[in-house]
């Protein structure tokens, strides 16, 4: 099957717009590969990546990262979600979306990328001027809040980046993204009114009651009447999750 997909990428088949490769296990030698097929062919077809699970590393990274700047990339949508990226994998990345003008969808969920690499990532984007999505969610930030506060920052810098999702089982995380964007309540209604856009901050704790008992305050910011704080709870289904989201109006 993956050597299927590689003929076809080699051959810049037409037909194939979309790599669904999750779970092929192909590790770092794959994504080389797959790296030296798209810059072989100078690829023009391939719009979308699923390399989710597939026990890919930094250097793997590094490789089809290159190969996407290498020339111009019509790939808009990225999944390297469940790989071993960690830090330097995450500055890989980094270095990617500083010149990269063509990617809108990124995933790296569950990388084990830290504070640092998360950071790196925030900055690199916050004049990027193409992606619309991104979610680091379920990395391991620890007690070290640079990384979620350069997201939280890059949010309210990037008029482009619309949807951002950080969460973590630790704990220190939940407290503090909830500080963080209580501090930012201001800045999202400032920006609500001067540039039309509907901005939700929201975090919460494990269970849907504990979200609904601590966090009306930071809502209620956003929402000042019942009716639209009604709609700012059905829009988050999924209170398990810290999530600040950005939604146009």
């Amino acid at each position: 099957m993956w050597t299927e997909t590689l003929y076809r990428v080699s051959c810049n088949d037409p037909s194939l717009k979309w790599i669904d490769a999750m779970c092929f296990l192909i590790g770092d030698s794959g994504c080389r590969q797959l790296a030296d097929a798209l810059t072989t062919s100078n690829n023009s077809c391939t719009k979308r990546l699923n390399l989710r699970l597939n026990r890919i590393g930094w250097e793997g990274t590094r490789a089809l990262t290159n190969a996407l700047l290498m020339y111009p990339s019509v790939v808009v949508e990225l999944n390297l979600g469940a790989n071993d990226l960690r830090d330097k994998g995450a500055f890989e990345i980094a270095t990617f979306l500083q010149s990269n003008r063509t990617l809108t969808k990124l995933s790296l969920i569950r990388c084990n990328i830290t504070a640092s690499g998360m950071q790196a990532i925030a900055i690199s984007i916050r004049h990027n001027s193409t992606l619309t999505w991104l979610n680091v969610a379920d990395n391991h930030p620890g007690e070290d809040t640079s990384g979620v506060t350069e997201m939280i920052t890059t949010l309210e810098m990037n008029p482009t980046l619309r949807y951002l999702q950080i969460d973590s089982p630790d704990r220190h995380y939940f407290v503090r993204v909830n500080e963080l964007v209580q501090c930012h309540c201001k800045i999202y209604q400032w920006n609500q009114l001067i540039r039309g856009t509907m901005l939700i901050p929201f975090a919460a704790t494990q269970s849907q009651n504990d979200a609904r008992k601590v966090y009306p305050y930071c809502l209620s910011k956003i929402a000042q009447n019942q009716f639209a704080l009604g709609i700012i709870y059905g829009l988050v289904k999924d209170f398990s999750t810290i999530f600040v989201g950005r939604y146009r109006s």
